[in-house]
């Protein structure tokens, strides 16, 4: 157990190096993906705030947060419309249009519009409600942060076509960083039925040895093993908006009816990169 122990400790040396460092990044990707479950996440640790935002995710790893502006839905709507045009190569005009040629053709989820496709994700992503918010919670200054945002859509499909599992519907941990944030905004109203987000309140901080392992977990699996499981539906008009730290667990449900389009923004420190991200402006 003491070798095992130093052994991780130089593996979080080796994936925190400086940006610069001349180790390839796909390798610090690896062991960074590898390590990371069996990590304390010591940045968390008797911390604490005064703002209760923070606080809420420190504890739960979850907070609701301000509505999106809806004048710029309608913007975002378009936007990832012409994309999708684009990508199947089809004329697409509206969001019953985009519904309809998904069910067609039993589509589940969509590629993601990202950063790079569309300048105002861009700039969202540097608004500094959620700079500030990302730089309060991870305790890294904004000028180390960078990331991406982005927007998909999912659909309903028949369950011969449904692939839970590849589409993020399954129980799962995202491993991004060591340390990271994501911002998720509805740009479609979501109710039950409606591809609502879920997760599990405080698993961010918990990592018992069974659910190590970066897989897919049955729900069985996780109230067996977590402490106090409690479980939340995120539903919500368009422009709901939560901030969440995905290293716990979470999924998104299948779609019995129409689309959701979910905008997200993703935070961490420069000590890693998984490419196209965008730097902070401040």
């Amino acid at each position: 157990m003491r070798h095992l122990k130093h052994i991780v400790g130089r593996c979080k040396e080796f994936v925190n190096f400086n940006a610069d460092s001349n180790i390839s990044m796909s390798s610090k990707r690896a062991v960074m993906r590898l390590l990371t479950p069996y990590l304390k996440r010591n940045f968390l640790k008797n911390r604490v705030e005064k703002n209760q935002l923070i606080d809420r995710l420190i504890n739960d790893g979850f907070s609701s947060i301000t509505s999106y502006d809806e004048k710029s839905i309608s913007y975002l709507h378009d936007a990832f419309i012409q994309f999708c045009s684009k990508h199947y190569n089809v004329s697409l005009t509206n969001l019953d249009s985009l519904e309809s040629f998904l069910s067609k053709s039993e589509i589940q989820r969509t590629p993601a519009m990202y950063t790079q496709d569309e300048s105002l994700l861009a700039e969202l992503w540097n608004k500094e409600e959620h700079i500030g918010l990302a730089e309060s919670y991870l305790g890294v200054n904004r000028s180390e942060l960078h990331g991406v945002g982005s927007i998909d859509c999912l659909a309903s499909v028949s369950q011969s076509k449904a692939d839970d599992d590849l589409n993020a519907l399954a129980w799962h941990r995202d491993v991004d960083h060591y340390q990271f944030l994501k911002i998720f905004y509805y740009l479609t109203d979501v109710g039950i039925d409606g591809g609502q987000h879920e997760y599990i309140l405080g698993s961010h901080v918990q990592t018992p040895f069974s659910l190590a392992p970066i897989h897919r977990y049955k729900e069985g699996a996780l109230e067996k093993s977590l402490i106090n499981f409690k479980k939340i539906s995120v539903s919500g008009p368009a422009g709901s908006g939560f901030a969440e730290d995905t290293f716990g667990f979470h999924r998104g449900t299948p779609i019995k009816k129409g689309i959701r389009l979910l905008m997200q923004f993703q935070y961490y420190s420069k000590s890693i990169s998984w490419g196209n991200e965008v730097d902070t402006e401040r």
